[in-house]
């Protein structure tokens, strides 16, 4: 398995997704080899995982003369890519090479800054350096098939493909179309284009995201396989509900939470706008707004500008038992998502008790029913919808728990069962 990130370092759902797959795959019987550019020491230690990057792989790459890696084959494709925006395909080659040459001769202690990983400024560069990277280690692991994540591991999916002959099998769970709709970045573009076309077998979180595939990418349906996430019941499950006047943030006032990268692709602005329809309508409501992201501040901004500042307050990134803490004081949980390929987090509140409004373009709309779905430019039903269900207990509780228990069906094994038929589907079809 191939990743980008895992936790606790990550910016958003995708290392939750694989470590989530991973645990399962694991308790189902699976090895997972999960191949990542950058390790911090501190991520989980599971039986039947192990996390490999760049530092740990030195113990069985040692042997080997690394700086004959033929990296020249892909000189010509570097300077038709992304890749290109550097001075010169050949310059980004000669410094993966030189890194390659001198990493025999690193400390341990420096190893693990070779690939860093991340999303920065030189993020092009450091999924060229890792799929050169999963190209070498994928020759020493044993292994049936190759399972990626995402634009910036498919490249790294194909390598290993090409140096063990298993099968490769693209996983996506965010296109480009999702994130930038406004206006596509078209070197990530082309990346996911190639990677679908590349693979033996396609993943896809939602049939909205496959209907994306097809219409965008050129993708034939009978190479997709709709595998929905699930949430970890594990470490999620809880009953331990409580009523607001017994919580120590705001007992006599109702709280609404928006909890996730605040982003256009998750519609805070809808729900800025939503909120202030509510502000005029119903006393005694709050809105937290949890995450970052690069409309952050705007959204700031903007409530200020409305004249509603102060029933806003903003969190930043919480860490998971900080997210819990969320989600045990909130009322209303609001999804606004203007494109949505899954959304695990309208499970999570499900399973905290919290009633849910989910947009309608988005993949968990189609395995939960019990929430309030909407379209997330329609503002006034949003708010409608939050009024309702705040200005009514009764129909509160009723969602509490039906979506509480409807949540709990929906879990990673469930998921890994899927996937283990899409590994025997693909490794049959290799022969």
């Amino acid at each position: 398995m191939i990743g980008w990130e895992y936790p606790p370092h990550i910016t958003g759902g995708l290392g939750i997704a694989c470590q989530g797959m991973a645990r399962a795959l694991a308790e189902a019987g699976h090895t997972v080899y999960m191949l990542l550019p950058h390790l911090h020491g501190d991520e989980e230690q599971v039986d039947g995982i192990q996390l490999i990057d760049i530092s740990a792989s030195m113990d069985f790459l040692s042997n080997t003369d690394i700086h004959t890696l033929e990296s020249l084959r892909h000189y010509q494709e570097l300077l038709s890519t992304p890749f290109s925006v550097y001075s010169s395909g050949w310059e980004v080659l000669q410094d993966w090479q030189q890194k390659l040459r001198e990493i025999q001769f690193v400390s341990t202690e420096n190893r693990k800054n070779l690939l860093a990983g991340g999303y920065g400024d030189d993020l092009f560069f450091q999924v060229s350096c890792f799929r050169e990277w999963v190209g070498l280690v994928a020759r020493y692991l044993d292994f049936d098939v190759i399972h990626a994540h995402d634009w910036m591991c498919f490249g790294a999916g194909k390598a290993a493909a090409d140096a063990s002959g298993k099968p490769f099998i693209a996983h996506i769970h965010a296109t480009e179309f999702d994130r930038n709709p406004l206006g596509i970045n078209q070197g990530i573009y082309d990346l996911e284009r190639r990677g679908f076309h590349e693979a033996d077998s396609i993943v896809s979180v939602s049939n909205y995201t496959a209907r994306t595939l097809m219409q965008h990418y050129g993708v034939p349906p009978e190479k997709i396989h709709v595998v929905h996430n699930g949430v970890d019941l594990a470490h999620e499950l809880t009953h331990q509900w409580q009523d607001r006047s017994q919580r120590a943030i705001a007992p006599n006032d109702y709280i609404v939470l928006f909890l996730g990268r605040i982003t256009f692709q998750k519609g805070p602005d809808y729900f800025v706008r939503a909120a202030a329809k509510v502000i005029e309508r119903l006393p005694g409501v709050r809105f937290v707004m949890a995450g970052k992201g690069d409309m952050y501040q705007r959204m700031i901004e903007m409530a200020a500008e409305m004249g509603i500042g102060k029933y806003f307050h903003y969190t930043g990134f919480l860490s998971k038992a900080e997210v819990r803490e969320a989600y045990l004081n909130s009322d209303l949980y609001i999804l606004p998502s203007v494109s949505e390929p899954f959304g695990i987090s309208p499970i999570e509140a499900m399973l905290h008790g919290v009633p849910v409004i989910l947009s309608r373009q988005s993949g968990v709309s189609e395995v939960i029913t019990h929430c309030m779905k909407v379209d997330f430019w329609n503002v006034d039903e949003i708010a409608d919808r939050m009024i309702s269900l705040l200005s009514d207990e009764s129909l509160r509780a009723n969602i509490r728990e039906l979506a509480y228990e409807e949540a709990k069906t929906i879990s990673w094994q469930k998921a890994a069962e899927k996937l283990g038929w899409v590994y025997e589907t693909a490794l049959i079809a290799r022969g």
